[in-house]
This record gives C-alpha cells, sequence and structure tokens, in this order.
C-alpha cells in the first residue's frame, strides 16, 4: 500500500488561506500539504483564497493541515458566522 491509498473513508476540507499572493505561493502551500502524512490531494486556488484537501482522518486531522498552512508561511483564516439579533428595550441612540 502506498502512502497515498487510505484505509478510511477520505474527509474533504476546504481552508480559506490568508497571505498568498502569487503562482509561488500556491505552489508552497500544495507541496506543504501534499508532502503531510495522510493528505491525498490538495488543491489551491489562488483567486478565491482556498484550498481543498482529501486526506485520511486516521492520520491526519484538520489541525493537522492547519499546522502545515502555517509552516508553508501562511494562515488559515478562522471561520466566521452571520448572526442576526432582535435587541429589545433601547430608546435612544446612546
Amino acid at each position: 500500500m502506498t502512502e497515498k491509498e487510505t484505509l478510511t473513508s477520505p474527509e474533504k476540507v476546504t481552508l480559506p488561506i490568508e497571505g498568498m499572493h502569487c503562482a509561488g505561493c500556491v505552489q508552497s502551500v500544495e507541496k506543504t500539504l501534499k508532502s503531510t502524512q495522510g493528505v491525498i490531494s490538495a488543491s489551491v486556488n489562488l483567486s478565491t483564497e482556498k484550498t481543498f484537501v482529501a486526506y485520511d482522518p486516521g492520520l491526519a486531522s484538520k489541525n493537522d493541515l492547519i499546522t502545515a498552512v502555517k509552516n508553508a508561511g501562511y494562515d488559515v483564516k478562522r471561520e466566521t458566522k452571520k448572526v442576526t439579533l432582535k435587541i429589545g428595550g433601547m430608546h435612544c441612540a446612546a
């Protein structure tokens, strides 16, 4: 069995990357991710600033992937969620 073969069902994750500016940045992130144990495939899109990774969850975790991106010199954007709150009891601008 080769390193790229997996024993468990692969998981797929999309990570938003910060700090990429050129094709060299893309190559650096892809190379680092592909050399991470458990990663089956990694593809980086510069225009969307995202990387798409398939990995074996028995050999790697999402945190391992984030660490690999950071080791390549880039950062993973924090996931944010939009929330709308209805606030009552306010009577003025202050």
